[in-house]
């Protein structure tokens, strides 16, 4: 289990007594960042670090670091029971948008436009809270422009370079977070995808990145470019 911490960390340790040498542990589309990152720190190889991984895997901390570090964020909170639901859509509003804290693939995703009866809402957030390790949900604003994957890495000498940029196509109209296409070039012009690129590698400083791989999930606003979600691997998930 790739996400099982501790049997990774004894399978490290059986495979070192047993003489092997590590010159690299990648979880490249996997979802295994934290995993990877714990490991390479145990193996002293080079890679982002398990704090930044950590960061980037929870929603609930990866947003509360976004508005530390006065970056573009969406109004949220983190939710466990009915009560907190009830306060966070009073705080936050319509149109919204229910996730999950730390899974992936858009598990537990709902998007309300205008305000349902409230048993839906319930329905949405335990179906979210059930796809986390923590029961818990997120609730947040939903923004709304089209979306990118844009990835990045940090060489070994701390430079960050642009890989790419690809289109992801939504059926923006459905209440799920529902993917139809990839477009690969970006057709956005050329000053947006630079602004993109800034804001990805902006955060990424700020997170403290010095090596490895940078993906975020973005979108273009009529306020400009936001995160919407971040990562210290490569696009993929299972």
């Amino acid at each position: 289990d790739i996400f099982d911490l501790n049997k990774n960390i004894k399978l490290l340790y059986d495979f070192q007594n047993r003489g092997m040498e590590f010159k690299a542990i990648l979880a490249a589309g996997l979802d295994a960042n934290f995993t990877m990152a714990v490991l390479n720190d145990l193996a002293h190889l080079p890679a982002v670090s398990p704090l930044i991984a950590y960061i980037t895997h929870h929603k609930n901390v990866f947003r509360d670091f976004l508005e530390k570090n006065n970056l573009p964020y969406p109004r949220w909170r983190e939710v466990g029971k009915e009560e907190e639901l009830k306060s966070a859509v009073k705080y936050i509003g319509f149109p919204l948008i229910v996730k999950n804290l730390d899974n992936s693939g858009s598990r537990g995703t709902r998007k309300f436009f205008r305000e349902p009866k409230f048993q839906e809402l319930l329905k949405a957030f335990k179906n979210a809270a059930d796809a986390s390790s923590t029961k818990t949900a997120v609730i947040e604003q939903l923004f709304d422009g089209p979306e990118q994957t844009t990835e990045g890495i940090f060489d070994v000498n701390g430079k960050f370079w642009p890989c790419l940029i690809t289109d992801r196509i939504f059926d923006r109209k459905s209440i799920f977070a529902a993917e139809r296409s990839l477009e690969h070039p970006s057709t956005l012009p050329p000053d947006k995808q630079k602004a993109l690129w800034d804001l990805v590698e902006l955060t990424a400083k700020k997170l403290g990145m010095t090596i490895g791989t940078a993906k975020a999930d973005t979108m273009v606003t009529k306020n400009g470019p936001v995160i919407i979600e971040m990562t210290t691997r490569l696009s993929g998930g299972f």
